[in-house]
């Protein structure tokens, strides 16, 4: 009776000492692949947020060059400007339509 209890005893041991070591062995090899993938998810992260910084650059740099351009436009829009030039129909339709209304009866007046 002893002598099954021990033999019963050293199979259950012998199993349980496989299943442990199978389970060490799977943990470790996932251990070892583990710092690689952390890297290239790393080198990913990295490459996104380079990418990210150089389309926000670009995008300043489009957003200055246009505000440069419209300083441009506005600088030289007062520089042209001058006392017989139309109002904005835009900003002034009331003193567009006027002006408009005058220069159509000058033009009927001259024969135009």
């Amino acid at each position: 009776m002893w002598l099954t209890f021990f033999f019963v005893l050293t199979a259950v041991t012998a199993c349980a000492s496989l299943a442990i070591s199978v389970f060490a062995a799977r943990r470790a090899g996932l251990a070892l692949a583990s710092p690689p993938q952390r890297l290239r998810s790393v080198e990913s992260r990295l490459q996104s947020c380079e990418q990210l910084v150089e389309e926000h650059t670009q995008a300043m740099t489009d957003m200055a060059n246009r505000l440069k351009m419209i300083k441009v436009r506005s600088a030289t829009s007062h520089a042209a400007k001058d006392d017989n030039s139309l109002p904005d129909p835009y900003r002034d339709p009331d003193g567009w339509r006027r002006a408009m209304n005058s220069r159509i009866a000058l033009n009927k007046l001259n024969g135009g």
